[in-house]
C-alpha cells in the first residue's frame, strides 16, 4: 500500500500531485490505483532529479524540453516508462499528441497490470507536458 497523491484537483486536494487527503486523514492506494500512481510518478520525473541516484528519472532537459525534439525518441521514453513500471504487463495503446502551438503534448495510453486490469491515462486525468519547443 501506497499513500494516495491527489490526481485529479477538487476543492479538497487543489493540488495535483500532492497527498490525496479525506478530511483531515491522508488515504491509501494499492492494486490498480497504485500501479497507474507509480507510472504517473515515473513519467514526471526528471532524470538527476533524485540526489540518492542520479541516474534515475526522464532526460527532459536532453531530450524533450528542447527545440525540435525527436518524436519517436519521445515517444519511445514514454512507452518504456510505462512497460517498465513495476506491475504493468502489457501496453495495449499509446498516442504521444504535441500542439505546437502551446507548447504542450498530451500521453493517452491504455495498459493491462499482471492481475488482467484495464489502466488508462483518462481515468487519472491526462498527463501533460509543458514547455516543448
Amino acid at each position: 500500500m501506497d499513500l494516495q497523491l491527489t490526481a485529479v484537483v477538487d476543492a479538497d486536494n487543489p493540488i495535483a500531485g500532492d497527498l490525496h487527503l479525506d478530511g483531515a486523514a491522508a488515504q491509501l492506494v494499492d492494486g490498480r490505483e497504485a500501479i497507474a500512481q507509480h507510472m504517473r510518478i515515473r513519467m514526471r520525473f526528471f532524470l538527476g532529479e533524485w540526489f540518492l541516484d542520479q541516474r534515475e528519472g526522464i532526460p527532459f532537459f536532453r531530450d524533450i524540453l528542447r527545440k525540435n525534439p525527436s518524436r519517436t525518441l519521445v515517444e519511445s521514453i514514454f512507452r518504456q516508462v510505462i512497460v517498465e513500471t513495476s506491475g504493468v504487463d502489457l501496453l495495449e495503446k499509446f498516442e504521444l499528441s504535441i500542439d505546437a502551438a502551446t507548447r504542450t503534448a498530451k500521453v493517452d495510453y491504455t495498459a493491462v497490470t499482471t492481475d488482467g486490469e484495464t489502466l488508462r491515462s483518462d481515468d487519472y486525468g491526462p498527463l501533460i507536458i509543458e514547455g516543448l519547443s
